[in-house]
């Protein structure tokens, strides 16, 4: 896996992302996951990763989005940390 720098956002936006972690699929190595007010914060932030010195070099072109209306009436199956949190818990008792 190739590794990158670690991309710091400025303070004001990194309360937004829950999720920053390395990986493999997609033929991507890394995944964020962010919640925003608006499109124009979104915006924001996508441009400060890209021009990030951490990650400039390295995702110029390689950046996708998937973006969720979290107020559509439709919802699969709808967000919750609490099936996380669970999930948690339980792994720690297993290593216990």
């Amino acid at each position: 896996m190739e590794q990158i720098g670690i991309f710091q956002p400025e303070s004001a936006r990194a309360d937004n992302i829950i999720l920053l972690e390395r990986g493999e699929g997609l033929k991507h190595s890394g995944a964020f996951i962010s919640f925003h007010k608006t499109y124009s914060d979104y915006a924001k932030l996508m441009q400060e990763f890209k021009q990030s010195p951490a990650t400039h070099a390295y995702v110029h072109e390689k950046v996708e989005s998937f973006l969720i209306d979290l107020k559509d009436e439709l919802h699969y199956r709808p967000l919750t940390l609490r099936l996380l949190g669970k999930h948690i818990l339980e792994t720690n008792k297993q290593k216990e």
